[in-house]
């Protein structure tokens, strides 16, 4: 996809090799320890560290996220939640535009669930 060459030419311009080169970075871990700490929770699904293993998911690639100088197009999401947001039922990396409908398709989700269960809840009282 036109949109992950184009991040990775950013990158080497910023002086990585490649994107996994990047995310090994303290420059990156710099940026995830900050993001972490602002959103602490899972968007799509609310989980925190002590439940689940919190990643970043970027919604756009700028130059001013990759180094550091904003946050801006920076997601806390659990595991489980990226993979959903990212990889279609078929297997398929969505681009980072489509991912991100994904994710706030599935927070709307997680949301409804979490409301149901409540609802259910009262009733049984």
């Amino acid at each position: 996809m036109e949109v992950y060459a184009e991040r990775n030419d950013l990158l080497r311009e910023l002086g990585f090799k490649d994107y996994k080169t990047y995310l090994r970075s303290s420059l990156w871990k710099g940026i995830r320890q900050r993001k972490l700490e602002l959103d602490p929770n899972c968007y799509g699904c609310d989980r925190n560290d002590s439940t689940a293993i919190l990643q970043i998911h970027h919604s756009a690639y700028t130059r001013e996220n990759l180094t550091g100088n904003s946050l801006e197009h920076l997601w806390t999401l659990c595991d489980r939640c990226h993979r959903w947001c990212e990889v279609t039922r078929a297997g398929y990396k969505r681009d980072p535009f489509q991912a991100t409908k994904e994710m706030f398709r599935v927070r709307k989700l997680m949301l409804s669930r979490r409301h149901m269960k409540y609802d259910t809840h009262a009733l049984i009282r």
